[in-house]
Formats: structure tokens, C-alpha cells, sequence
């Protein structure tokens, strides 16, 4: 919702543009950093408990991020924000394959990650918010009612229960487990490599092209009809 009040925020907050725009790097940042950390906790812990928590912590910072009176303060919840949210995909991607392990798999999968850009786009409410009831209002109501969906969740989210194994092979398999081991073989299987390549380029390069870059996408679009003749 951030980037969509930018006139109210700079009003009742003075920064720079350049500052603004750290608002939204410094959360990027923090929470690229901070996935594969996540998706390990996620991996070692219940899933449930991470999707949780997680909310419960983004929707406290988002509620903080209300009564935020200084560019510093802000600044600091945008890093917070980060934290939080990294919890979530990891967590919610595997809990979703866990109970969809067949053909429903890829279909489970989409209608959560449709269900992010979603609400991605419904972002620009808080734009429409802010200029009736000011920049904070939409964090406030945004976050507790997020506090008030973790209490459900906290309810009725369980993880998928496991067949049971014997407890030395369960042993065994924890013990493996290490950050570092994980890490190597991630950075080592050229598809997991290919990938992260394409998702970043989807998720940075094509949306700096557009926006930053406007010859240059115009040109790329002009060659496409080209080549598409």
C-alpha cells in the first residue's frame, strides 16, 4: 500500500524521493535476504506455527507502522516488515504441498500465489484511504484485522500429519538437516540456479524496463511486433 499514498505520506512525513524510495528497497532487500532462512525454519519447525506467527507479526508492524511520526521510525518498520513477511511464502508453499501431493498440486499452488498479486493489486485502496482518512488509517485497519484472521487461523490452520516412522530414521533425517549442507545444494543444481535467474528478472529487470526505461521497452516491444510479422 506504501508506494500508492506517496503524497500523503510525504506530507505528513518529510523525506526525500530518494528516501521514499528506500521505504520499498530497504523491505525488498530484507526479505530476499531473509527467505531461504525462513523456508529452513519452516522446514525444521511446524508450518502452521511459522504461517502464524508470521501474520501475527506482520500485522502488528503494519498496525505500528500507523503511528510511525519519524522517517526513521518508518524506515524501521519497513525492515521489520520484511522479516515478517519472509516467513510467510516459504512456509505456506510447502503446507500447501504437503496436502496436495498429486494432481492438485500445481492448481493449490497458483490459487495461493494468484491469491498475492491479488492483493498486491488491491493495494491501491490504501491510495484511496489515505486521501479520505489519511496515511495511517489503512495501516491501522489492515492490521488488525490481520490480527483478528490469526487468532482464526491459529484455531483451524494445522499441518498435514505425517505417517510415522521409525524414530531412529526420523532422528537420522533431523540430524542431516544443516543451513550450510542446504545452502551448497541449492547453489549447486543448475535448475534451482536457472530458476532463481528467471525470477529475478521477472520480478526486477521487466518492471525496471518498464517504468525506468520506457525507450528501451518501447524498442524491445517494436522488435517483438517485428519479429512477430
Amino acid at each position: 500500500m506504501i508506494t500508492t499514498m506517496r503524497s500523503s505520506l510525504k506530507e505528513a512525513i518529510s523525506m526525500t524521493d530518494a528516501q521514499f524510495g528506500l521505504l520499498t528497497t530497504a523491505f525488498l532487500v530484507v526479505y530476499g535476504v531473509l527467505s531461504p532462512f525462513a523456508g529452513f525454519l519452516a522446514d525444521r519447525f511446524s508450518r502452521s506455527r511459522v504461517i502464524v506467527g508470521s501474520l501475527f507479526a506482520w500485522s502488528f508492524i503494519t498496525w505500528l507502522t500507523a503511528h510511525s511520526r519519524t522517517y526513521d521510525q518508518l524506515l524501521a518498520t519497513r525492515f521489520l516488515m520484511g522479516v515478517s513477511e519472509a516467513c510467510y511464502i516459504p512456509a505456506a508453499l510447502a503446507l500447501v504441498c504437503d496436502y496436495h501431493q498429486g494432481t492438485t498440486r500445481s492448481k493449490a499452488t497458483g490459487l495461493l500465489l494468484g491469491g498475492v498479486f491479488v492483493g498486491s493489486g488491491l493495494g491501491g485502496l490504501g491510495g484511496w484511504l489515505a486521501e479520505r482518512y489519511g496515511w495511517g488509517y489503512a495501516f491501522s485497519l489492515f492490521g488488525l484485522i490481520g490480527i483478528i484472521y490469526c487468532a482464526v487461523l491459529a484455531v483451524f490452520l494445522r499441518d498435514r500429519p505425517r505417517a510415522r516412522k521409525p524414530e531412529l530414521a526420523t532422528e537420522e533425517t533431523l540430524q542431516t538437516v544443516r543451513l550450510g549442507r542446504a545452502l551448497a545444494s541449492w547453489l549447486s543444481n543448475g535448475s534451482f540456479i536457472l530458476l532463481l535467474v528467471y525470477w529475478a528478472c521477472w520480478r526486477s529487470l521487466v518492471g525496471w524496463l518498464s517504468v525506468g526505461c520506457p525507450r528501451i521497452s518501447r524498442s524491445i516491444f517494436v522488435c517483438g511486433k517485428v519479429l512477430q510479422d
